[in-house]
């Protein structure tokens, strides 16, 4: 689905200052950092905030296009810029198609180089892997970023000092949660602290960085789907690492 020019974007912010606070101000300054004041003119600073850009349907429901988690102490809400602020970039998407009694899933995942320059933002991707798997046991997306983050988190290089985002299209209300800890992934198997989820969609919003890349893992999935013979396939479930 395109964006038709009629509808009009805006921006979504969702607080959560921890306490009943009256905001009486907010500034947004010529470096784009938001900043919110109280009714003595101090600063508030909130606990969590997710922010990004959305459009109402014809309908009357609003769109998501994408949602980020700024730094609370540096709001940016450009999420371009904000994507800066991750050592580590990558994307997923997965697909699912069944095929008689088996539901066979492919999830592809991208490693990104991203930086940003006089408003310019340029993305490459540095590496594409994909995974096929049938009749998972937890829902095939869920198994797609597990299957990331495990492989994140066991990489040689890897450390708990680096930033890392996970662009993803899936769960776009529960990504806030995951971000701050607050539910798990699965049963016990919480998001690691220095990871950090951004939502896509991957059917609009192609002027945005991280939509035109789970466009490409969406893409990418499909492209792999009409190359695989989905009868190869047994009807045994995946355990993964779950």
């Amino acid at each position: 689905m395109k964006d038709k020019a009629t509808k009009k974007r805006f921006t979504e912010l969702r607080l959560d200052f921890g306490k009943e606070v009256v905001i009486t101000g907010m500034n947004l300054d010529k470096k784009g950092q938001l900043v919110f004041f109280d009714q003595n003119g101090n600063k508030l600073d909130p606990e969590l905030i997710e922010a990004g850009i959305a459009y109402r349907r014809s309908s009357g429901k609003i769109k998501s296009l994408n949602r980020h988690k700024p730094d609370t102490k540096k709001i940016i809400l450009n999420q371009a810029k904000a994507l800066t602020k991750y050592n580590w970039l990558f994307a997923v998407d997965t697909n699912t198609k069944t095929n008689g009694a088996d539901k066979i899933s492919i999830s592809v995942s991208i490693n990104v180089n991203y930086s940003i320059s006089n408003e310019t933002w340029d993305a490459k991707i540095d590496k594409v892997d994909a995974i096929v798997f049938k009749n998972s046991i937890i829902p095939a997306e869920l198994f797609g970023w597990m299957d990331l983050i495990h492989r994140i988190v066991n990489a040689p290089d890897y450390s708990k000092a680096l930033s890392v985002g996970i662009i993803t299209d899936y769960e776009i209300d529960k990504l806030n949660l995951y971000n701050s800890r607050k539910i798990s992934l699965y049963q016990d198997k919480y998001l690691p602290e220095n990871i950090e989820f951004i939502y896509a969609s991957a059917d609009t919003g192609m002027d945005f960085p991280a939509n035109k890349l789970i466009r490409f893992c969406d893409n990418k999935a499909k492209e792999i789907f009409r190359t695989v013979d989905l009868s190869n396939f047994s009807s045994k479930p995946n355990k993964g690492f779950v």
